[in-house]
């Protein structure tokens, strides 16, 4: 069951990156030039930061909210082990995680801050 557990905080942790690689690597219209914010969030000793569980939230808001409808997901599952590696005890994180999706109206950006702002 551990291993389970740490693939999907690795697979949660690849798709809080591959999120904020693609949102960050920006084209000037020659074509020429890309910049990439890869260092905004990540991984400290194994560690998600609050930046990548924030950008995760954000990125995956829709999915996220629709298994917390639910009651479980993979999407929900993926931010609730991020947030136990911040230290959110599991059963404390489903209900923050509604809580912020109430309080977000919506908006992906505020349901992210919200998330951060748990951490």
């Amino acid at each position: 069951m551990k291993i389970n557990r740490f693939l999907l905080l690795a697979v949660s942790l690849l798709l809080a990156s591959a999120s904020m690689l693609s949102c960050s690597v920006a084209s000037t219209t020659a074509g020429v030039g890309v910049s990439s914010g890869a260092t905004t969030g990540g991984t400290s000793h194994g560690k998600a930061t609050n930046g990548s569980a924030r950008n995760f939230a954000v990125k995956s808001y829709d999915k996220i909210v629709k298994d917390s409808q639910k009651g479980s997901g993979e999407y929900l599952n993926s931010l609730v082990l991020l947030m136990e590696s911040e230290g959110v005890p599991k059963e404390e994180s489903v209900p923050l995680i509604k809580r912020a999706a109430r309080k977000s109206n919506g908006n992906a950006e505020i349901f992210g801050d919200e998330i951060a702002n748990s951490l």
